[in-house]
């Protein structure tokens, strides 16, 4: 089952380029619908190459800050290579990127990618566009995802969040201190996407359709589930001395095996903490070389030409 008539945002033909994922045996083992899935960019002389993600990034980030309309919009204008340009200066313009250069936003960026690409989940609505309804969002990116169970069609509005930092485990930390705010608040975000931005944010009969999955009708049985997806990005730390480059690739996606592994309890708990064990979650792993500075250099080389 798919959600046809919301169309994806994303421009993918790289993604498969970029990330390659890293096959694996560890579980989340959650009772509903979930995934977790570690990828890796292309290594080089031990260092992971960041050009293409780079690219990617500058490719797509119109298609995050904007509605499907906006883009819609500029297209018709004649003005598609535009948009990516005009994504930065909104981002500026309005506060969007830390001016502490922090490079958080790349998470941001991150979740939506791999919603969109990998469990084929068309962005709603992303920060950018909620922080426009009201006080700040603590949601990245809203999604709606569905899919068939037991001859039932479930749909599921996913609430975005990322966190990338040097370790894995504080990244989890910090990903569960993220949604308990999102619980506490995206009732109140809902809300917000009343009738009025639908339409503006979708053709007439698309935000028809969603408005029957969001805003609540009086007799109707479509009813999303809540829904979590999280990316968590951090320092690989593996050393390369003794090791040739291919010794080093083959021991770089052992070790973020491992790393995951390690790190399931911690993420378990802080799900049953948080009285989520009947959700879905979808979790998206990514290392860096060093996280801390990558975050903030990547997202400089994105913006550094604004």
């Amino acid at each position: 089952m798919s959600d046809s008539y919301i169309s994806p945002t994303i421009i993918s033909g790289n993604f498969d380029r970029i990330f390659t994922e890293v096959e694996h045996s560890s579980s989340l083992g959650l009772i509903n619908n979930n995934e977790l899935r570690i990828f890796q960019l292309l290594l080089q002389d031990y260092v992971f190459r960041f050009d293409f993600l780079q690219e990617f990034i500058e490719d797509n980030i119109g298609r995050y800050v904007f509605s499907r309309s906006a883009i819609d919009g500029l297209k018709s204008e004649g003005k598609e290579e535009a948009i990516s340009l005009r994504a930065f200066k909104v981002l500026l313009k309005k506060g969007q990127v830390d001016v502490k250069g922090t490079g958080q936003e790349l998470g941001e960026l991150l979740i939506y990618a791999f919603l969109e690409q990998v469990l084929h989940a068309p962005k709603l609505m992303s920060k950018v566009e909620l922080n426009t309804l009201g006080e700040p969002s603590e949601i990245e990116s809203i999604h709606l995802y569905s899919f068939t169970d037991n001859n039932t069609d479930i749909y599921q509005l996913i609430f975005g969040s990322s966190s990338i930092v040097g370790d894995l485990g504080e990244a989890i930390d910090e990903v569960g201190k993220s949604i308990n705010k999102i619980i506490s608040t995206q009732k109140n975000q809902l809300q917000l996407i009343d009738a009025n931005v639908l339409n503006s944010n979708f053709n007439e009969e698309t935000a028809k359709k969603i408005k029957a999955l969001i805003i609540p009708q009086k007799g109707s049985s479509l009813t999303p589930e809540s829904a979590y997806g999280i990316f968590l990005g951090y320092t690989l730390g593996l050393q390369s001395a003794g090791k040739t480059p291919t010794q080093f690739a083959n021991d770089a996606a052992k070790k973020v095996k491992y790393d995951i592994e390690n790190c399931l309890q911690k993420l378990s708990e802080i799900i049953n903490k948080s009285g989520l064990a009947g959700y879905s979650f979808y979790v998206y792993v990514l290392p860096f070389n060093d996280a801390e500075s990558d975050k903030k250099n990547i997202m400089k080389e994105v913006l550094g030409g604004v």
